[in-house]
């Protein structure tokens, strides 16, 4: 246990990734094709800064 690790040694550089709205049984074919236990799951619905200035950006986060 004397050897000691960074991140890359670790760390997973190509990431799998599905859409929120992509079926289940779709994301379970991702997941088996790319030999993966996860997906990162992404919405292209428009970000806010902060839950009290949806859906505008607030003078405090800019």
């Amino acid at each position: 246990m004397g050897e000691k690790l960074d991140a890359g040694a670790i760390c997973t550089r190509l990431v799998t990734f599905a859409e929120r709205t992509m079926p289940v049984n779709e994301a379970a074919k991702l997941m088996r094709t790319h030999h993966v236990g996860s997906l990162v799951v992404v919405d292209d619905t428009p970000a806010t800064c902060c839950a009290r200035c949806a859906p505008r950006v607030c003078a405090a986060c800019r």
